[in-house]
C-alpha cells in the first residue's frame, strides 16, 4: 500500500469513527430527551390517579342513586386522561422530530 492510499485509509477510517461518535452522542440525546419526558407522563398520571384516590371516599359516601362511577369507571378514566397526555407527548414529538 502507498503512503497516499494509507493516508486516504486513515482519514477514511478517522471520518468513519467521527461518525459513528456523533451518531451515538445522538442517540444518547434522544434517549435522554424521551426519559425525561416520560418522567413528565409518570408524573400526569400519578396526579390523576393521586386526584382520584382523594374522590373515592367521597364518592363511597354517596347514596347510590346519585350516580357514582364504578371502580372501573374511575380506572378507565384515570387510563384515558393519560392516554391523551401520552398522545399529545407524541404529537410534539413529531412535531419537533419533522422540524429538523
Amino acid at each position: 500500500m502507498t503512503k497516499k492510499n494509507e493516508t486516504r485509509k486513515q482519514t477514511q477510517t478517522r471520518k468513519q469513527t467521527q461518525t459513528r461518535e456523533e451518531a451515538q452522542t445522538g442517540v444518547g440525546a434522544i434517549v435522554e430527551g424521551v426519559y425525561s419526558s416520560q418522567e413528565a407522563v409518570v408524573d400526569v398520571a400519578r396526579s390523576c390517579v393521586d386526584t382520584v384516590a382523594k374522590l373515592i371516599p367521597d364518592l363511597w359516601n354517596r347514596p347510590v342513586a346519585d350516580g357514582r362511577p364504578t371502580p372501573q369507571e374511575m380506572t378507565d378514566a384515570a387510563f384515558e386522561i393519560t392516554h391523551k397526555v401520552i398522545d399529545a407527548q407524541r404529537d410534539i414529538t413529531h412535531k419537533v422530530t419533522g422540524a429538523r
